[in-house]
């Protein structure tokens, strides 16, 4: 058992595949080229949630789009029934005050 356990250890390999040495210099220009395509296409993505200050981050700031037709959508305005009903309750001797 053990020299079957040595066995599988000692002929497992690291998964180095995953992790892949790049320079700095050549990350910073994948990242320009890449944000150079995005804005060439028409998408609903961008990294404009970067950029945001402090004012934005108070409550009542937020400045968000919303999204179309959401004034349409009705809510209810009830509170919601309650998930559990009450059990039974527990038979113990009330203590003295």
């Amino acid at each position: 058992m053990l020299l079957a356990v040595v066995g599988l250890m000692w002929s497992s390999q690291v998964a180095q595949a995953q992790i892949v040495h790049e320079k700095p210099s050549q990350v910073k220009a994948a990242n320009r080229r890449a944000l150079r395509d995005a804005k060439h296409t028409a998408s609903p993505y961008k990294d404009s949630h970067l950029g945001v200050t402090a004012a934005r981050l108070k409550r009542g700031q937020s400045t968000q789009p919303m999204p179309e037709g959401s004034d349409e959508l009705e809510y209810r305005r009830v509170a919601p029934a309650r998930a559990k009903a009450p059990g039974f309750q527990p038979l113990r001797r009330k203590k003295k005050e």
